[in-house]
């Protein structure tokens, strides 16, 4: 692929994840993306510190616990004190939190496909 190309298909990458993401709203996809970020990396990662999921997110301490209780309401994770440290809280995914991720994934691919249909029919 030439230099040119390659440009031209970063710079289409970057429209289409621009709009998907605008688009994205909690209203569209069923959850914040800051909680759907928030669920996908305790998915992935199995659950995790309290503390260690805010230095991810690049949350303050303050923030990280408002993201936790704004996902603990619903019932999407769950918070224990960590049994070697009682100071420290581990958080992981519940099987809740798993089904409104799952859902949240399928709404926006259904957006991803949307966007890129939309962009090739402009003229």
């Amino acid at each position: 692929m030439t230099t040119a190309a390659t440009t031209g298909v970063m710079n289409l990458l970057t429209r289409v994840s621009r709009d998907v993401y605008r688009r994205a709203t909690e209203d569209v996809i069923g959850i914040g993306l800051k909680k759907f970020i928030a669920l996908d990396y305790l998915r992935e990662q199995g659950g995790t510190s309290q503390s260690q999921l805010g230095e991810t997110l690049h949350l303050d301490k303050n923030n990280c616990v408002i993201l936790l209780n704004e996902l603990e309401d619903p019932g999407y994770v769950e918070r224990l004190r960590d049994p070697t440290d009682r100071r420290r809280h581990l958080v992981a995914i519940t099987p809740a939190g798993e089904k409104a991720l799952e859902t949240a994934e399928e709404k926006l691919e259904t957006l991803e496909i949307v966007v890129s249909v939309r962009r090739k029919l402009r003229p």
